[in-house]
C-alpha cells in the first residue's frame, strides 16, 4: 500500500559536504512507521530506492537513509522468464579523498561497487554471474552476503536478528561473448533453449478421440523434479477439433485444425500441430501409435502400438505386423 513520504538531503556529518541527490532521507507521515530494514525498496518520483540505514542516527525522526537505483540486473528464470531487478551502481573512487588517487591507487578503473536487495532472485548472485550494463558485459565479483541489522534491545534479540537482506559486490568490465543477448541486454541468454516435444496422431475420423502426449527439454535436458511443468492447449478451429486442459483432442467435423501447446510458466514458450479430421469410414484403420517415422537410421529401432479403428473407435482386434 501507499505511504505519504517527504525526503530531505543527506549531509556527511563528518565534512558537511551535501551528498548527491541520489542520497536522501526519507520521513513518513504516518508516525508508526518507526524504520525500513536496510534493503528495503521505496518507489516515488519515478524511481526504486534502496534504505541503505534503517534508520538515520543523526536525527530522530527520519526513518532511513535511501539511495536510489541507478542500474538493473535483467537475467533469465529457470523457466526462461525475463526478470528484472533494480540495484545501487557506483564508482568505487567515490569514497576517496586524496587528489592522487588515481596516482597510487592498485584498483582497476574498470571495477565498480554495488548493492543490491537480498531476495530468491538475487540469491544467485552468490554463485558469481555475469551481467549486461548497456553496451557492455561484467562479471560479478567479490559477493558480500552477511551484512545484518543488529538492531535488537537485548543481547538475545540482538543474537536472533533478521539476517541480511542486502548484497554488496564488485563488478568487473569484461568482452561480451557471443551467448549474450545484447538486444535483450541478458548475459548467457542465447544459451538458454527450451523446446516442447509432442507425440500425436495427425489423422483423425470424426468422433475420435485423443490424449496429447508431451514433454519438454530444457537446454537439451528434461526438466528437473523440482520445477514443475505444465500446458495449455487451444485450438484454431473448435468446429474441427476441441482440445480440453488435459490435452483431450476431439475429433468435431472435418477439416484441419491447429493445437497451440503453450508453457504455462512462460507463455513466450509453445509449439504448433496440425491435425487432419476426416469422415466417419465402415473401412478400418491402422493407427501407429506413436507415430511411425518414415525413416529408421541404421540400428535405429522402433517401439509402438498398432490400434484398429472404425467410425472413430478402437476395436481391439488382433493386428500382425510384417516386414
Amino acid at each position: 500500500r501507499g505511504a505519504y513520504i517527504r525526503t530531505s538531503d543527506v549531509v556527511e556529518q563528518t565534512t558537511g559536504n551535501k551528498l548527491p541527490n541520489d542520497y536522501q532521507t526519507v520521513y513518513f507521515q504516518d508516525t508508526r512507521i518507526r524504520g525500513l530494514y536496510t534493503g528495503a525498496k521505496i518507489k516515488y518520483a519515478g524511481n526504486t530506492w534502496l534504505a541503505i540505514s534503517p534508520f538515520n542516527v543523526a536525527d530522530p525522526l527520519s526513518c532511513a537513509v535511501i539511495r536510489r537505483c541507478n542500474a538493473a540486473w535483467k537475467h533469465l528464470d529457470y523457466y526462461g522468464n525475463v526478470l528484472t531487478e533494480p540495484f545501487v551502481f557506483h564508482d568505487g573512487r567515490a569514497n576517496a579523498t586524496a587528489n592522487e588517487y588515481l596516482d597510487w591507487s592498485v584498483i582497476p578503473n574498470w571495477y565498480q561497487k554495488c548493492v543490491i536487495q537480498l531476495n530468491d532472485d538475487t540469491r544467485e548472485l552468490l554463485y558469481n554471474k555475469r551481467m549486461i550494463l548497456g553496451s557492455a558485459a561484467v562479471e560479478v565479483r567479490g559477493v558480500v552476503d552477511f551484512i545484518t541489522d543488529f538492531s535488537g534491545e537485548t543481547p538475545e534479540a540482538t543474537a536472533n536478528a533478521e539476517p541480511s537482506h542486502v548484497l554488496f559486490f564488485d563488478v568487473q568490465f569484461q568482452q561480451p561473448l557471443e551467448i549474450d543477448d545484447m538486444e535483450r541486454g541478458i548475459a548467457g541468454a542465447k544459451a538458454f533453449s527450451w523446446v516442447i516435444k509432442p507425440s500425436f496422431q495427425e489423422n483423425m475420423t470424426v468422433g475420435a478421440e485423443q490424449t496429447l502426449s508431451v514433454s519438454s527439454l530444457r537446454n537439451n535436458e528434461a526438466p528437473d523434479a523440482a520445477h514443475p511443468v505444465s500446458y495449455l492447449f487451444t485450438s484454431s478451429q473448435p468446429d474441427v477439433l476441441t482440445v480440453d486442459d488435459n490435452g483431450l483432442v476431439t475429433a468435431i467435423g472435418e477439416g484441419e485444425a491447429t493445437v497451440t501447446i503453450t508453457l504455462e510458466q512462460n507463455p513466450s514458450i509453445s509449439t504448433e500441430i496440425t491435425i487432419s479430421v476426416a469422415a466417419q469410414s465402415a473401412e478400418p484403420v491402422f493407427v501407429f501409435t506413436p507415430e511411425l517415422p518414415a525413416k529408421l537410421k541404421q540400428l535405429q529401432k522402433y517401439a509402438g502400438v498398432v490400434k484398429v479403428l472404425q467410425n472413430g473407435a478402437e476395436t481391439g482386434e488382433a493386428v500382425t505386423v510384417t516386414a
